[in-house]
């Protein structure tokens, strides 16, 4: 369609109410959109461009929408074209509604795109916002801000181009409708969300930046109580006193950063393992063939604790602690005297946070669960792990997910060996079946239930009193007083009756299988082959190499594994091995692995396959996994 040519400062245009029926515009200079008196149409009010179909405006440039711009059947494509030099900006003031009811908008800027406070950008199809579009001066990025309401009928998308751009999410005074897609492509790009009391559901952001440069996201709360988790699957939630906001943020991030702003925050995160770590793995709860929760398993995960502030302060406003960057010392209110405007600060607030690397396990029970009862089974699984691993109970720590307040509280339980290296049993826990029921049984002996007849026994063995709620042999200790007056026994009891007949499975296979399968049987011999078949037909995990020479010690196992920080040993041993001189090289090499190097070392006779093997195999579910159910 050929657009018609202008050069003016305003416009306000209306076209019929058909599909065909359409505005085209072409405007040398600077352009603004608006208001008309009101006019018969598919509109009522004062509408600045009105159509039954596509709406096309295209300003050399700036383009202002000051006034509605309404399609009942089209698409809306409004742009501020590029040229050398800045100014090229497309902004939809406030109040002001761009909507195609059925199609899509788009909406291109040269430069910079704004979309104020109270604005809304919606379509019945999909809402994308271009910055530096055209990209007609190189090295000039834009800035996307993002203020109103934007609706979307899919996942709408805020893109930049090849420079350095800054997209800006204010949900403070934003609410989405469906999520939104942030990417800055190329350049080093830098993106900033702002949480928001929303008034219409939970807002979702993805922030995929898929180009090159080092890019930087930072995540900003508000003056409320809030809880941020930055978890194994990159990504982070707020929860406030209303609802739940989700952003989720690939790993072409580079930088990351969280500030909580005002109120009493709350930081816990892991993060999944680095190269070179065992990453996570995830096995199924079931119970009589339902799946009551889910189990994620991490070796050495990254978790990270902050101290905000001291939880009985005055002002809640004020996060972490003062510091005397000069002196090194910790500092108080009345040193902030010491600062001198036009200086660089002296005293300067600090949040103190520790890191470190721990095995990981996080449950998530099925939403149907109440929080009462989670709250309680927390506490008696974590006790009750203590009890049957004889862990001290500063051994093993727990944390609910994404905090202990709000509509989502306790929604995930994450345990993790808090001692130095650990004791290995959260692996045993996520990969062994069977653990899970004798926790549960032991969790019930622990709140004083018989857990054959589920008869309440009201008191610890050698208690003089009976216990109502809970106690200290049960659920109470000093490090949970705040919990104390919510936690009940006899809200676990049903919950943890139903997992003594649970079962834990780990995924059957893994994601390339087939592939590795290939490779690792590559050079094998007829018993290699045996081996590996028996592995993949009961879905036990696959080793992580083949024929693998160990450096210095002229030791080659026919397979090996490397989990959870141990590393195995499989050899296969045929007829040769009967042999006694055989016999006397094969004992030499296990003393080498296992003696000098910590290797647990597994051999598999020819005249053991295969049940023989099975019987090995599933006695070591740390190493091949747990298999198939009913194989």
């Amino acid at each position: 369609m050929n657009a018609i040519d202008t050069t003016v400062s305003q416009l306000a245009a209306t076209a019929g109410v058909g599909a065909t029926d359409g505005v085209w515009v072409t405007n040398t200079g600077a352009l603004t959109i608006a208001d008309l008196p009101a006019l018969l149409g598919p509109f009522p009010g004062d509408t600045g461009v009105t159509a039954g179909g596509d709406i096309v405006i295209t300003a050399l440039s700036p383009l202002t929408v000051a006034a509605d711009v309404l399609s009942a059947a089209g698409n809306i494509t409004l742009t501020a074209t590029d040229k050398l030099g800045a100014g090229d900006d497309l902004v939809v003031k406030t109040t002001v509604t761009v909507e195609a009811m059925v199609g899509d908008v788009t909406l291109r800027a040269g430069d910079d795109l704004t979309l104020e406070d109270s604005s809304t950008t919606s379509a019945g199809g999909k809402v994308t916002l271009l910055g530096d579009w055209g990209n007609a001066d190189p090295g000039a990025g834009s800035v996307i801000s993002i203020y109103g309401t934007v609706s979307s009928g899919m996942t709408a998308l805020a893109e930049g181009n090849s420079d350095d751009d800054l997209i800006i999410v204010d949900p403070g005074a934003t609410h989405f409708v469906q999520a939104i897609k942030l990417d800055g492509l190329d350049g080093d790009d830098t993106y900033e969300v702002q949480y928001g009391l929303l008034t219409g559901g939970a807002s979702a952001v993805l922030i995929d930046d898929s180009g090159n440069g080092i890019d930087r996201a930072t995540l900003f709360g508000l003056s409320l109580d809030e809880t941020f988790n930055i978890d194994g699957q990159m990504g982070g939630t707020v929860e406030n006193a209303t609802e739940m906001e989700t952003v989720t943020y690939t790993g072409s991030l580079e930088f990351l950063t969280v500030r909580g702003e005002d109120g009493n925050d709350t930081f816990t995160g892991s993060k999944g393992a680095d190269v070179g770590v065992e990453p996570s793995f995830t096995t199924t709860i079931t119970v009589d063939g339902t799946t009551l929760g889910a189990m994620t398993y991490g070796d050495t995960a990254q978790i990270r604790r902050m101290n905000v502030g001291l939880r009985r302060r005055k002002e809640k406003d004020h996060k972490g602690y003062l510091l005397d960057t000069l002196e090194g010392r910790w500092a108080r209110e009345a040193d902030l005297a010491k600062n001198i405007a036009g200086q660089e600060q002296r005293i300067r607030p600090v949040i103190p946070y520790v890191e470190d690397r721990r095995n990981a396990l996080m449950i998530e029970l099925d939403p149907a669960i109440t929080e009462d009862e989670r709250r309680a089974a927390m506490y008696a699984l974590k006790r009750a792990i203590e009890t049957l691993y004889q862990l001290e109970s500063t051994e093993l720590a727990v944390e609910p997910l994404p905090g202990n307040t709000g509509d989502y509280a306790w929604s995930r339980l994450l345990f993790f060996e808090a001692a130095e290296g650990g004791a290995g049993v959260l692996r045993r826990v996520a990969t062994e079946d069977g653990q899970v029921r004798l926790i549960a049984r032991k969790a019930l002996e622990l709140l004083h239930f018989d857990p054959e007849t589920g008869d309440d026994l009201h008191r610890a063995e050698y208690a003089r009193e009976d216990c109502a709620q809970a106690c200290y042999d049960c659920l109470l200790s000093y490090s949970n007083q705040s919990d104390h007056q919510h936690l009940d026994r006899h809200t676990v009891v049903e919950l943890l009756q139903r997992l003594m007949r649970a079962r834990t499975e780990l995924p059957a296979d893994e994601p390339d299988s087939d592939e590795k399968l290939q490779k690792l049987d590559a050079p094998s011999n007829s018993l290699e082959h045996r081996f590996l078949a028996l592995l993949k037909a009961h879905g036990y995990r696959l080793p992580d190499d083949a024929q693998q020479i160990v450096d210095g010690y002229y030791v080659r196992p026919d397979f090996a594994y490397h989990v959870g920080g141990m590393d195995v040993a499989v050899f296969l041993d045929g007829p040769v091995h009967d042999d006694d001189h055989q016999k006397g090289k094969d004992e030499l090499a296990r003393a080498k692995l296992e003696d000098e190097l910590g290797w647990l070392v597994l051999r598999f006779n020819y005249a053991d396959a295969e049940q023989g093997w099975l019987d090995t195999i599933a006695a070591h579910p740390d190493v091949f996994g747990t298999g198939k159910a009913g194989t």
